[in-house]
């Protein structure tokens, strides 16, 4: 679609390979059906959308993306320029947005049961001399972000235009990245089981770590208290307690904590697991490198600090820790971070116990090891 003067105006290219099949257009928006390549992946539908630049005229975009809905329930995507906010903090600079002029956007999109599926880098995608503000975004429906559970929107480096380039990843599994090893984390809900405890203490005995994590991994068999602490939310106390919603929450959780990429000192995209190495170690090493220090100036300000430690508090803290510091502090701490959790009580308590069990089995050993290290 040709632009109105210098506003406006819509192409959408696609590769030989991709059958993409032509349904609707306007100045607006360009609506096609894409076939998947793979025959485990059904049809979906993909939109590119340019919302009315006028305030005045904005309504018939939200009635347009209404009637787009209608037409068709495929899984769907829709990409494009909105000319909208949805949050206030979305924009800085110039006039403060209203909830009221977003309420047109949050409603055409709660009609169409679509969502915003986030972004990886800079914040905005357009900008003049005073203002910047996100107007360009990547909306879809449950169904499709279900199909694509690792699609990622990418704001690319801007380019001579005062709106960035927005890529979007369309992956049905994850793209060949850096393995990670996740780290072992104790579940409430093995406690559960009814071996869990002559387990732990037989290990216990033996002290074979690597065999007790192996498992106690394998005890996975209470399902909706292993999404319930996944998903980190207010579990329900009534209805169905395995639903779709804890289920796609934690992987969801999982993949907007995954640092995919950043940014580099010259302003270009590295997700490379050396790139991103790189970045890193440089922010670090500018951070905790020292400048030129000159000794009589640092002696002198480290003058005029009064101490806060008497001698005999410095004493103290350096003294080896007792056992009743140890138990004092495994009896203080936070379980879980779930409300609505009723045995809470019961499985503090059962850990404590596990807890102080391989202490006060390791507290021997662990004895010998500090007087070895003290040179005793």
């Amino acid at each position: 679609m040709l632009s109105l003067g210098q506003s406006g105006g819509l192409a959408l290219f696609w590769k030989e390979d991709i059958d993409v099949r032509f349904r609707s257009k306007s100045h607006h928006h360009i609506d096609v059906m894409v076939d998947s390549a793979s025959p485990s992946l059904p049809t979906w539908r993909f939109t590119g959308f340019y919302g009315h630049p006028s305030q005045t005229e904005r309504f018939r975009s939200w009635s347009l993306l209404r009637e787009l809905s209608d037409e068709h329930s495929l899984p769907w995507v829709v990409m494009g320029d909105f000319n909208e906010l949805l949050h206030a903090h979305e924009k800085v600079g110039g006039w403060r947005r209203t909830e009221r002029q977003m309420q047109g956007f949050h409603d055409a999109l709660s009609y169409g049961d679509l969502f915003d599926i986030g972004y990886l880098g800079m914040s905005f995608t357009w900008k003049d001399s005073e203002t910047k503000c996100r107007l360009d975004r990547v909306v879809a429906s449950a169904t499709w972000t279900d199909l694509f559970s690792v699609a990622r929107v990418t704001h690319l480096p801007p380019s001579r235009s005062d709106h960035i380039p927005l890529l979007l990843g369309v992956y049905a599994s994850n793209p060949p990245a850096c393995s990670f090893h996740h780290r072992f984390r104790f579940e409430s809900f093995w406690i559960q089981d009814d071996g869990c405890g002559s387990v732990v203490q037989h290990e216990a005995s033996t002290l074979q770590s690597a065999h007790l994590q192996s498992i106690l991994e394998g005890l996975l068999q209470q399902e909706s208290d292993y999404w319930k602490q996944r998903a980190k939310v207010i579990w329900l106390t009534n209805g169905d307690r395995n639903t779709k919603y804890f289920h796609r929450k934690a992987p969801n959780r999982r993949a907007k904590n995954m640092i995919k990429g950043l940014f580099d000192s010259d302003g270009v995209w590295q997700d490379s697991d050396i790139g991103l190495e790189n970045i890193v170690l440089n922010y670090f090493d500018n951070m905790f490198r020292a400048g030129t220090l000159h000794p009589e100036q640092l002696n002198e300000v480290t003058n005029l600090i009064k101490p806060s430690i008497t001698q005999e508090m410095n004493i103290d803290l350096c003294s080896p820790y007792s056992e009743e510091e140890i138990h004092l502090a495994l009896s203080k701490c936070i379980l879980l971070s779930l409300q609505g959790l009723t045995d809470a009580s019961s499985i503090f308590s059962t850990i404590l116990d596990y807890s102080w069990t391989l202490y006060s089995f390791g507290s021997s050993k662990l004895s010998s090891h500090r007087s070895v290290v003290e040179g005793k």
